[in-house]
């Protein structure tokens, strides 16, 4: 231990205590803190950033007061509830909304491993449909409600009863009105009801929530004039065809909160239908970030200019105000949000310049664009200017790195030519001027990459795979899996079979972990058997897995006695082959213990 000391010092300055040989009477010494409103009750770490990350310091009275706008916002005051989340409890909607209101309203919650939710969606929304003696509360990001679509058809809909789900709340992540539509009319026949869905809008900052949908009517929905929208103008239409954009509000402020959409340059009250940044005044908001003061009074001391009003919370999001009804359209710093996790721009950026020594430092562009309906990631690179050189042999290093890093799947990697990426006149990237001239296509290329642009390869013969998915815990050949995860990854990639190839890794295929989670989880219920959601990773091909799928014996059919005769094999590993009630009657018998 000695020679720890010297790294470790702060640690070893501490005083330690052996648990197993104590004086005891510690619980004598223990003396009842002095709380008060302003006492810090935990700080929560924004997410996404690698580089700068910021604690937020959240107060006993921010809590309690955001706890009671959700309270009241949701209008959990006019019934009884009950609350199912799988959102991790770190997350703030996952703590504040999971764990502390219900304890706040009084109400019993279910808490679902985001795990579990991932493999099997389907999971969620069973747990939601077996409540019949209460109405629900739930919720989550906009990407759950996709996965949802994804993961059910028809028939497990039928099977569903979502009639007492009152307050389907949307947050985290810019709320789709595509996504409502569809969820809700696909859901129908579940008893799902339009006027569930609660969209809204918040921040780790102000503790949670920031503004709500009505509880008693369904989501306001606008169309956008699409072009007029790209010089900031709002254009209200009632064209729904390809010149309209839908957006749907995320609601007004709650109880005594004041939102007031700001000009971020002038810092003047903007009029109705004017773009400008969320601002918001509430008791909520949380004291400031942790020992950084310049950026806390940046972020929480805001005052306009115009009314001399303040302080206010610059959110450093985007949107519009029509009739109090807050509209997002983006963010004013860049943050790229996907599947409802945060990433900043610079920080995948550095990621990127670091990934090969052919790439030059800096001039990167990193952001995202909508493609159906789903936020992707986009990255532009400028490249050293040499021939002869693979450059997929480079893509394949930038992928790797930011999956890595990142936890997120480029969708599309653009090298260009050298000093040709947008810069301001001082030298600093212009990443929307970047994007422009990418979905323009107007950037100088050296080479380019896209997801959906995988090479063709020859697959396994066609089988019957909705009739094995029915009849699940068959003994599938290899060629029957292989063929079940090229029609899936076709399928949610929506590419032909024949783009798929069965010896390439699926990191090429845009799986990071969600949808690597996901499609575990219906091989589970295909193939019959308890995978680990990291076997992508074990076996990193389709034809790797279906060679391990089609050798591993059903775990369903392993006996307690022939685990436990086998003595070579470690306790753990012989526990993480069994099902509940085994592993419980091997553990008992290890123990000495007669049930």
């Amino acid at each position: 231990m000695n020679s720890y000391v010297d790294e470790f010092k702060g640690i070893f300055n501490l005083k330690w205590m052996a648990t197993d040989n104590s004086e005891g009477n510690y619980e004598d010494k223990w003396k009842h803190p002095q709380i008060t409103p302003e006492t810090t009750a935990y700080l929560q770490y924004t997410s996404g950033s690698t580089g700068t990350p910021k604690g937020v310091i959240i107060t006993h009275q921010n809590l309690v007061h955001n706890t009671n706008m959700i309270f009241k916002g949701f209008g959990l005051e006019n019934d009884d509830y009950e609350g199912v989340i799988w959102l991790p409890i770190y997350h703030d909607m996952g703590l504040v909304g999971g764990i502390l209101e219900p304890i706040f309203a009084g109400f019993h919650c279910t808490l679902l491993s985001p795990i579990d939710f991932l493999k099997r969606p389907l999971r969620w929304l069973q747990i939601i449909s077996d409540i019949k003696d209460k109405k629900v509360v739930s919720g989550g990001p906009n990407f759950a409600y996709d996965l949802c679509l994804r993961a059910t058809n028809q028939q497990k809909r039928e099977n569903l009863d979502l009639s007492n789900w009152t307050v389907a709340f949307s947050g985290a992540e810019p709320v789709r009105a595509e996504t409502i539509n569809e969820f809700s009319e696909a859901f129908e026949v579940s008893g799902f009801k339009k006027k569930a869905f609660y969209p809204c809008f918040g921040l780790a900052e102000g503790t949670l929530i920031v503004t709500g949908a009505n509880s008693e009517q369904e989501p306001v929905e606008i169309i956008i004039d699409k072009e007029e929208l790209k010089n900031n103008k709002i254009i209200p239409i009632k064209d729904k065809s390809e010149k309209g954009t839908p957006f749907v509000s995320s609601g007004k402020s709650i109880w005594d909160g004041v939102v007031k959409i700001v000009n971020p340059n002038t810092r003047k009250v903007c009029k109705d239908k004017e773009i400008g940044e969320i601002w918001s005044q509430s008791k909520s908001n949380a004291k400031g970030y942790w020992e950084k003061p310049e950026i806390s009074k940046e972020t929480f001391q805001a005052f306009t200019s115009d009314t001399a009003e303040g302080p206010f919370l610059r959110t450093g999001d985007l949107g519009f105000m029509i009739n109090g009804e807050v509209f997002v359209t983006g963010r004013l710093k860049d943050l790229i949000i996907i599947r409802g996790s945060n990433h900043y721009p610079q920080d995948i950026e550095t990621t990127v310049e670091n990934s090969h020594v052919l790439l030059r430092q800096g001039n990167v562009a990193a952001f995202s664009v909508d493609i159906n309906n789903e936020e992707q990631l986009i990255v532009v690179k400028e490249a050293r200017a040499k021939k002869n050189i693979n450059w997929k042999e480079v893509i394949e290093s930038i992928k790797k790195a930011i999956l890595e890093a990142h936890n997120v799947q480029p969708y599309s990697i653009v090298l260009i030519q050298p000093k040709t990426i947008f810069k301001t006149s001082s030298g600093k990237i212009q990443r929307n001027a970047t994007k422009k001239a990418f979905m323009e296509n107007k950037l100088d290329i050296v080479y380019k990459w896209c997801i959906e642009e995988n090479l063709e390869t020859e697959v396994p013969p066609n089988t019957n795979s909705e009739s094995i998915e029915k009849n699940p815990k068959n003994n599938l050949t290899k060629s029957e899996i292989s063929n079940i995860i090229v029609e899936k990854l076709a399928s949610e990639l929506k590419l032909t079979k024949n783009q798929i190839n069965i010896d390439a890794p699926f990191v090429n295929y845009g799986l990071d972990s969600a949808k690597s989670v996901l499609l575990v989880g219906e091989l589970e219920e295909i193939v019959g058997k308890n995978l680990e959601p990291t076997i992508l990773w074990t076996y990193p091909t389709i034809n790797k897995l279906s060679e391990y799928l089609s050798n591993t014996p059903d775990i369903t059919s392993v006996s307690l006695e022939k685990l436990d005769k086998t003595k070579n094999e470690p306790f753990a590993t012989m526990v993480d082959q069994l099902s509940e009630e085994e592993a419980k009657e091997l553990l008992l018998k290890k123990l000495g213990i007669n049930k």
